[in-house]
């Protein structure tokens, strides 16, 4: 038997070693919505800026403003958001993220593990359908991208922001 490292446990640690804000996460055991997950984590950050106080463009403050810019992820595109967070740089195609590919790969599959088969994961990002490769903006970075994922009484909230 391997001794990997507990999923959450990674994926806070990653956090922890990433110079800036450029990549957040936040593991939680409770009951509280995605959306509230990720108001909770950008606000620890204080990286909720209400309009006209230096923003370029209106930024979700509410919880109700986080839950109308994120849409339930199905099964399919769970594996490629995560991966888009973990391994791609927002802005230039040609620089990795926070993990290399071969990482991110190990790491997102054992983040669907941990989630389980029946837990639900949301996202930003469409990785898919009617709008690929666009995002709905939840900070007042250039960039943003987060998938978050419920199952059981953990929840795992990952964001990745950027600017060019």
């Amino acid at each position: 038997m391997t001794d990997q490292k507990d999923p959450f446990a990674e994926v806070l640690e990653l956090a922890a070693d990433v110079d800036g804000p450029e990549f957040l996460a936040r593991v939680d055991h409770g009951t509280t919505s995605a959306a509230e997950q990720l108001h909770a984590l950008l606000d620890d950050k204080g990286l909720i800026i209400p309009s006209g106080q230096g923003t370029p463009w209106e930024a979700p403050v509410t919880v109700e403003d986080f839950r109308s810019r994120l849409h339930e992820v199905s099964r399919d595109d769970v594996g490629p958001t995560l991966m888009s967070v973990l391994a791609e740089n927002l802005v230039y195609d040609a620089l990795g993220g926070p993990m290399s590919r071969e990482n991110a790969a190990a790491l997102t599959e054992r983040l669907i593990q941990a989630i389980g088969p029946t837990g639900r994961w949301w996202s930003n990002y469409h990785v898919s359908g009617e709008r690929p490769g666009s995002w709905d903006s939840v900070t007042v970075y250039t960039f943003d991208r987060v998938i978050i994922g419920s199952g059981g009484d953990t929840t795992v909230t990952l964001v990745a922001i950027d600017e060019d």
